[in-house]
């Protein structure tokens, strides 16, 4: 068959809704009954240009601003061979139109009546000539040009229910039916959007419908009023995303109600680019305990709250801001993305007093700020007792990436039960608390990697148990887990850096803090004693086991507190390797509390410490301490030979002996402590007392005695002879 002419009943394409040419359209054309924009669906079109010439076409083909199909820049006519399907967008990428079956040859029928207009809906609706089949379109809702307006078709009576925008009841019997390409505005079903009219249920109404149609609600720059609850569960976006640093320009919903959250967001629903505020909060007053601005909702108990997004919005004076799992214990929020927003917390930021799984929680702004009257003048810099950035409860595989947190109480906080959560790359600025994992009973792994604390120093005394992450378990714990915190920085805090009370247990807890760099604990605190990295496990039963490795601590050379530990541990297996610690009153301050427990400290660098390097309280157990630098010599790598010599708990273990003293006796140490001996001249050790050796021997230069100690005597493992 030859190509024939699609053929267009008008000059140019329109924009139904909006009585105007379609400028930068898309046109596609396939195969009848399928969706010509996909490409294994598309048939050739060849396009017939100004000189007759045929050109074949790439899909899609741009309109003009005039709506006219171009071809480098020059109007163009469409032709295709046989029946065809056409699909027709909007600059946008919305659908305009779409027909599934044009005959060869046939002409495009966009309507088979003309398309009238009128200037707002209550003209259209008092219009008793319009009859059924006729096309309208509308200048505006209330008024021309106030963003309400759109296509109706005019249907028979009773064919819907007057909702205010998808049906208008007219005064011949008939109804306005709303025809929409994609989105809908909230002006569409009558919002006022002047901040002194109440705007929920016309909001709800637009919202419902769009559920219903599967169409995404937008909302241009106004102030809306909300008195009661908006239930989101399809698309609600901002026309556009507004310039942050007035947020005057975007849209704001003016929040006044106080007996339940402002938005409801359900499954597939979307929140974007708003602006939430609550001018009843003022500085003049204590703050009023409002609902969460949003709640993720499910229907009923046993359900999953899924794919839905809050993005690119501003909390302002949000009492609770974010409740990602609210009103049914016994749900599952799962696939919840909240991203790019500012929340402004009185009390929280964001919580989920319930089940979350595999959500994502990525560059936000959390702040403590007490707005003035005016929406653009927050009060910032203030340090909240009070807020709470995140709170996770009953958690699995939440990413908390990439957010900044200013002037909290808490950052994030863990409770009840967490796992597999990554807290990562996050900044937080003068929090009392960064992460705290206090009230858990129950967690499994929680890496902690990248971020930034910056402490600040508060003055008044809520303050002195500040950290930058802590924890206190020990009221005890169901089940450990554990505690990865690698490759972070630390710089000032009033407190200590990393805290952690371990309660008893059941399962042991891991912690491995690894690569991080640490600058000014205990900044200004001349009272208390602070720590770069504490971990007490000094229960009965201590479980749990601690890697502290290649971490840098410095603290503030003339700083007037002497009460700096670097790292402290109290527990059962210890591993402290690899760390440089500076300017501490003590570097490593360790104590190994079990039969069982294993100890190694080795390759540690300690410059200019106050009192000392290192002390180490040994109760029994095997414990390796290797080749340190301490400036103090409290580890020391040799020792002078003598009739009973005794080994220094805090020595290495692997030793050289000076001097050509004969020894008879070497004092007890802990139960299956290991040491090595090198001598460096010729004496004689001799059997027996407290040495049970397989026989005397006699030393020249560079021999080696092994002995492991069984609390009272050494007993000999090698010998090696030079």
């Amino acid at each position: 068959m030859a190509n024939a002419l699609i053929e267009l009943p008008v000059p140019y394409i329109g924009d139904f809704g909006k009585g105007r040419p379609i400028f930068n359209g898309q046109i596609y054309v396939g195969v009848v009954d399928l969706d010509p924009e996909i490409p294994a669906n598309q048939k050739q079109i060849v396009g017939i240009q100004e000189n007759g010439t045929e050109v074949n076409l790439p899909q899609p083909v741009a309109t003009s601003s005039g709506g006219y199909p171009t071809y480098n820049g020059a109007p163009i006519r469409l032709a295709v061979d046989g029946a065809y399907s056409l699909k027709i967008l909007d600059k946008q990428g919305n659908q305009e139109y779409y027909f599934s079956n044009v005959e060869q040859g046939a002409p495009v029928v966009f309507s088979d009546s003309p398309v009238l207009s009128r200037r707002t809906v209550a003209i259209a609706v008092a219009d008793t000539d319009l009859v059924i089949g006729q096309y309208i379109t509308t200048e505006g809702y209330h008024s021309a040009n106030d963003d309400g307006g759109a296509s109706y078709v005019v249907v028979a009576g009773g064919t819907g229910t007057d909702d205010g925008g998808s049906y208008h009841d007219m005064d011949n019997g008939s109804q306005l039916e709303l025809i929409s390409h994609g989105i809908v505005s909230l002006f569409v079903f009558g919002v006022a959007g002047d901040g002194v009219s109440d705007d929920t249920s016309k909001i709800n109404k637009c919202l419902e419908y769009c559920k219903a149609s599967g169409q995404q609600a937008f909302a241009k720059s106004a102030m809306y009023l909300v008195t009661d609850t908006i239930v989101v569960d399809c698309e609600f976006i901002a026309n556009k995303y507004y310039d942050r640093t007035d947020l005057t320009k975007g849209p704001i919903f003016y929040i006044t109600h106080s007996g339940s959250q402002a938005f409801t967001l359900k499954s597939g629903g979307t929140i974007a680019g708003f602006t939430f505020y609550y001018p009843d909060q003022v500085t003049t007053a204590a703050p009023l305990a409002y609902p969460a601005t949003i709640v993720c909702f499910t229907e009923a108990p046993s359900t999953s709250a899924i794919n839905i997004v809050i993005e690119k919005n501003t909390f302002v004076n949000s009492y609770i801001g974010i409740n990602m799992n609210g009103l049914q214990a016994n749900n599952i929020s799962t696939f919840i993305r909240i991203q790019n927003n500012d929340i402004c917390c009185i009390a929280l930021g964001i919580s989920n007093p319930f089940n979350l799984m595999e959500n994502d929680i990525s560059a936000n702004a959390f702040t403590y700020a007490v707005w003035k009257a005016s929406i653009n003048q927050p009060i910032r810099g203030v340090i909240s007792s009070r807020a709470v950035g995140i709170s996770l409860n009953q958690s699995v595989g939440t990413g908390i990436t990439n957010n900044t947190f200013f002037g909290l109480k808490v950052a994030v906080k863990m409770s009840e039960f967490v796992t597999i959560t990554r807290i990562n790359n996050n900044f937080m600025d003068g929090c009392i608390n960064g992460i705290d994992y206090s009230d858990l009973t129950n967690f499994g792994d929680v890496i902690v990697s990248g971020n930034v604390f910056l402490g600040k120093d508060p003055n008044n005394s809520e303050f002195t148990a500040c950290a930058c992450i802590k924890g206190d378990f020990s009221g005890g714990i169901a089940r450990g887990g554990f505690v990865n915190v690698f490759s972070n920085v630390f710089s000032g805090t009033n407190g200590s850096h990393i805290f952690f009370n371990v309660g008893d247990t059941s399962n042991n807890i891991r912690f491995n803090i690894t690569g991080n760099s640490f600058l000014n604990a205990g900044r200004n605190d001349v009272v208390n004693t602070r720590y770069s990295v504490y971990i007490n496990d000094s229960t009965a039963n201590p479980n749990s086991d601690v890697i502290v490795s290649s971490n840098k601590i410095t603290e503030t050379a003339n700083q007037a507190n002497t009460k700096i530990t670097g790292i402290r541990i109290v527990g059962r297996d210890i591993s402290v390797t690899s760390n440089v610690i500076t300017n501490a009153n003590i570097a490593v301050s360790l104590a190994g509390l079990n039969s069982n427990a294993r100890t190694t400290v080795d390759n540690n660098i300690s410059r200019l410490s106050v009192t000392k390097d290192f002390e180490y309280t040994p109760t029994r157990g095997v414990n390796k301490i290797g080749m340190n630098q301490w400036n103090d010599g409290s580890s020391p790598s040799n020792i002078a030979s003598a009739a009973i010599m005794t080994i220094p708990d805090g020595s290495s273990d692997f030793l050289d002996v000076t001097g050509t003293t004969d020894i008879t006796s070497i004092t007890g140490s802990w139960p299956d402590r290991g040491i090595t001996l090198k001598f460096g001249g010729s004496l004689t050790v001799f059997d027996g007392l407290t040495l049970n050796l397989a026989e005397d021997f006699t030393t020249t230069g560079g021999d080696t005695l092994s002995l492991i100690s069984t609390g009272t005597e050494w007993v000999e493992t090698s010998r090696s002879v030079n």
